[in-house]
């Protein structure tokens, strides 16, 4: 039997998708089925196409379920297994993967053949081109799926006595009991294993369950209503303190309050709380709004990963309010979401390309808008083109975080009929515009695909100038999915399209970009990021907390750049310049409160002499960021309660902040010493040079020397480690003749280490001036500078303002 062959069998066109038609039979019989091609636009009748030599039939599709897994592990060698796939009288294979494998014999009907979507038979996954456009695809393939199938994997480790247990924790009668019930631990450790499956950490299944009109989980041969589930997670999430107590006391799970690990940053909690707040939906379970911005959900879904690095953005595209996706192929925008006309034919997706006799449509039918008016009177509605208008940035930080209405790629706009000469006017003067606005781009699409200002220096961005009389610049919308494009290309387009809208460099203090080595400094990478997984899958905390918060849930936490905006941002290559000034200069730094700890000599560095007095105002306050575990000032009560919490440690040692949170202490200690956790872990207390008595907390990496410098655009300082010619500037020696042309042993040595960097052999002798760059290290805190006081220490005017290469 011969591979299946996609190209030949089954091409698809715009709109079209596969379905899997999987025919019934024992769970245990071979798995056969076939391919068919459906088209998801709404048709009067049949598309037909050419397919070799026959015209075929492209209906719309029959009621289906759309499957959600993981793809997980390949066979051993020698193992493998497939899937048959029956076309006419010819016989096909496809291999497919075990948890696959085990999923469609589960699913499979025992006398009727059933209509399945799943991506790694209906997608050809070796064509990076389909691959880009059948993504597209998924939005609506989900959404108008009858249900969505979660599989979770084969029945092990007590699955079904945790599936059985979520029907106990919903009878909330009983629910109090149980959480204090300590032989019941080993039912919730069953459930806790459940929830810490591979499925709940896939970036993909936040889209696929977030749309789904209904679901249904499988674990084996047990099912279980998501809406179940869910309901039960979410009442597991709010006793979690319960829940530590519980196994505490709990002498078979060695009476370990944190058995469970943090549940704030489980998969399955994060899931269901994502779903239930990334949309507004009707009654009927669809979309009618997206709630959060792009940048808002990179930030904020860091707990779900990505086998391939790409999907860390394009796997989330879909659920932003501010995104429209685009394919290289097509140029057009992606058909998706609320008020989208699944009538019109695919070429009639609104494009600045598109001629005006199809882009103005009429919802409900295929027939365009042309001169001499609609071909029918019966409609109501009519769509009009985007007119690109766009909002001035925000007077102040809060209103820019707001949840805003989503960003629609059409209005569609209530109208009689009658005149008609008008519309078409309105319309085409809209095209007209917006053809101006982007065609330039359209027609000479580079390497930076969103619409931008050029100069010779690289790709210019960002707002200009003060004058609140000149126009808003257009903004984009657009980000190119392109499965071909190197991961920097994908990263750097993102942040372009961030700082195009809020003008802020806090999304370089939040990690959210995939784990690749060759990435610049000023792409901050998950493995950065506050949580991470041990090997029995449970999360614990590993960093701090960034500093910066997450937009879209609460405004900004400090306003250390006197919430001055990011100008003239420029990216050359793999470096970005920003503007900005030097605060000051790291002076001493501490041991790292690795694990939570805090090193005794904190309170020496911080001033504090004996505990029996009490905290300096510097340091209490500087160890929770002068902020509770709400963003507010802190009360004046934590003073008190930060001398307690130190009193507690052994004479001259360390403050373990995790065993003090986890057994007994008091509630006001605790809750202090959670913000504390928050803001210290893993970082270094540090002093600074100039700024007497300035005391403050930077990144583990961060060493004597380095500069603490405030970035317009940035709500907190940053740590920035200044090269020269390749030398980091605390180490660099040179003689004061250097620019004759000096060959002295101290200069020709930093000529050579700098051109090592740029890959070249030879020292060079004849620039007029070192080379200059920075290391982007990441954010810190500095007591008494979070809120803009920096400008006035410094005197900062526009002579004092300097560029800073970011490599």
């Amino acid at each position: 039997m011969q591979a299946y062959n996609y190209r030949e069998l089954s091409p698809l066109d715009d709109g079209d998708v596969r379905l899997l038609k999987l025919y019934c039979g024992p769970r245990d019989a071979e798995l056969e089925g076939n391919l068919v091609q459906r088209c998801l636009l709404q048709q009067r009748k049949a598309k037909v196409k050419r397919l070799g030599s026959q015209i075929v039939a492209i209906p719309s599709p029959e009621s289906y379920d759309a499957l959600s897994y993981t793809w997980g592990d390949d066979w051993p060698k020698g193992q493998e297994r497939h899937i048959k796939i029956l076309v006419q009288s010819e016989v096909y294979i496809i291999r497919i993967r075990p948890n696959l494998y085990h999923a469609l014999q589960q699913l499979r009907h025992e006398s009727k053949s059933i209509y399945l979507w799943v991506d790694a038979l209906c997608i050809n996954q070796e064509n990076p081109d389909e691959k880009s456009q059948q993504i597209q695809r998924m939005f609506t393939i989900y959404n108008k799926a009858d249900q969505v199938r979660i599989w979770l994997g084969e029945e092990k480790n007590d699955s079904s006595k945790a599936i059985e247990f979520v029907t106990t924790c919903l009878n909330l009668d009983d629910f109090d009991r149980l959480v204090q019930d300590t032989p019941k631990s080993v039912e919730f450790a069953a459930l806790s294993t459940l929830m810490r499956r591979p499925w709940f950490n896939r970036r993909w299944i936040i889209q696929e369950i977030s749309l789904a009109r209904n679901a249904t989980l499988h674990c084996g041969k047990d099912t279980l209503p998501w809406r179940d589930f869910a309901d039960c997670v979410s009442l597991l999430y709010h006793k979690r303190q319960d829940l530590k107590r519980l196994f505490r006391e709990s002498s078979r799970f060695s009476n370990h309050p944190d058995y469970l690990g943090d549940l704030t940053e489980l998969g399955a909690i994060r899931l269901v709380y994502a779903s239930d707040n990334l949309f507004r939906k009707s009654e009927h379970g669809e979309i009618t709004d997206r709630l959060l911005s792009l940048e808002a959900l990179m930030s904020s879904l860091t707990a779900f990963d990505a086998s391939d690095p790409h999907d860390i953005v394009y796997a989330i595209l879909w659920l932003a309010r501010d995104a429209k996706p685009y394919t290289t192929r097509e140029r057009s925008p992606i058909a998706f979401g609320p008020r989208q006309s699944y009538d019109s034919p695919a070429d009639e997706i609104r494009s600045p390309t598109t001629p005006i006799s199809k882009r103005v449509t009429w919802e409900g039918s295929e027939t365009p808008f042309t001169a001499d008016g609609p071909s029918r009177t019966d409609y109501n509605f009519i769509q009009l083109p985007d007119m690109r208008k766009t909002q001035s940035p925000p007077s102040s930080p809060k209103a820019r975080d707001e949840v805003q209405p989503a960003v629609k790629d059409t209005e569609v706009v209530r109208r009689k009929p009658r005149n008609m000469r008008k519309l078409l006017l309105d319309a085409a003067r809209a095209a007209k515009m917006e053809t101006m606005e982007t065609g330039s781009a359209l027609r000479n699409p580079g390497p930076s695909r969103t619409p931008t200002s050029q100069n010779s220096e690289g790709n210019t961005f960002g707002q200009k100038g003060k004058d609140r009389g000149a126009k808003s610049p257009v903004v984009s919308s657009r980000i190119i999915v392109d499965y071909n494009s190197d991961i920097f290309e994908v990263c750097s387009e993102f942040l372009k399209f961030v700082f195009d809208r809020s003008h802020s460099l806090d999304i370089l203090c939040r990690p959210w970009a995939p784990n690749e080595p060759e990435l610049p400094s000023w792409i901050p990478q998950l493995a950065n990021k506050p949580f991470g997984i041990s090997q029995r899958g449970v999360h614990r905390r590993v960093n701090a907390d960034p500093l910066v918060g997450t937009p879209g849930y609460s405004a900004p936490t400090y306003k250390a750049s006197n919430a001055m905006v990011a100008r003239e941002l420029r990216i050359r290559g793999k470096m970005l310049t920003v503007k900005g000034f030097v605060l000051d200069r790291i002076k001493e730094k501490s041991a790292t409160a690795t694990g939570g700890i805090i090193p005794c000599e904190w309170t020496d560095i911080g001033g504090w002499k004996t505990l029996d007095d009490y905290p300096p105002e510097r340091f209490w306050r500087t160890l929770v960021g002068n902020r509770d575990l709400h963003s507010q000032r802190p009360p004046s009560h934590w003073k008190r309660v930060c001398r307690e919490a130190f009193q507690r440690r052994p004479h001259r040692g360390d403050l373990n902040t995790t065993e003090a949170v986890m057994y007994d202490c008091p509630s006001a200690v605790r809750e202090y010493l959670e913000r504390v956790q928050c803001v210290v872990w893993s970082r270094r207390l540090i002093l600074l040079d100039e700024q007497e008595d300035a005391l403050g907390l930077a990144p583990r990496t961060a060493k004597k020397g380095d500069e603490i410098c405030i970035l317009f655009g940035c709500s907190v300082p940053v740590v920035l480690r200044k090269y020269i010619d390749g030398v980091p500037a605390r180490k660099y020696r040179q003689c004061n003749c250097w620019q004759n042309g000096c060959r002295c042993d101290a200069c020709s040595t930093s000529a050579r280490r700098g051109d090592s960097r740029r890959g070249k052999s030879e020292p060079r002798f004849d620039r007029s001036e070192p080379e200059v760059y920075y290391e982007f290290i990441g954010e810190c805190y500095v007591h008494g500078m979070m809120d803009g006081e920096a400008f006035e220490v410094r005197k900062v005017d526009k002579s004092r303002h300097q560029e800073f290469e970011l490599r």
